[in-house]
């Protein structure tokens, strides 16, 4: 085998790696939303219900945070009572799958007696965030 042979079945034999060992790009991963379905009047009590629904086109799992904000800018963690559907590794369909966040308004907002507040869902899967759901109303306790 000649020189100029020997270098060009080294140099095939480098592409056949190259292209089996090349790390693949992976598929994008769908973004999630969220659709609140259940916009929230005027309550009273320790507790608020909010309906919503979680979408994603490949369907996979996926995580929500919950936060509420009373003066429509700054935006603090939702503590859940035991009556929530969840907020990690969630079911998500392409139509929606219906959840129910129950926010323990009365732990978190104890210093206040009553005032407007404003509740946002963002769903996130890993390090993908998605589009979130924001809903207001007021409160009195």
């Amino acid at each position: 085998m000649s020189t100029s042979q020997m270098i060009l079945l080294i140099l095939m034999l480098l592409a056949v790696l190259t292209i089996l060992l090349w790390p693949r790009q992976q598929e994008p991963q769908s973004v999630p939303s969220v659709e609140v379905v259940s916009p929230i009047p005027d309550q009273s009590g320790p507790s608020i219900e909010v309906s919503y629904e979680l979408i994603d086109s490949d369907g996979g799992p996926v995580s929500v945070l919950v936060e509420y904000s009373i003066d429509g800018s700054i935006f603090r963690p939702c503590t859940p009572t035991i009556d929530s559907d969840g907020i990690r590794e969630l079911p998500a369909t392409p139509s929606g799958k219906s959840y129910t966040f129950v926010w323990d308004m009365e732990n978190d907002l104890q210093h206040l007696d009553a005032g407007k507040f404003k509740i946002r869902i963002t769903p996130y899967k890993g390090p993908i965030l998605g589009i979130p759901g924001v809903v207001g109303g007021s409160f009195q306790k």
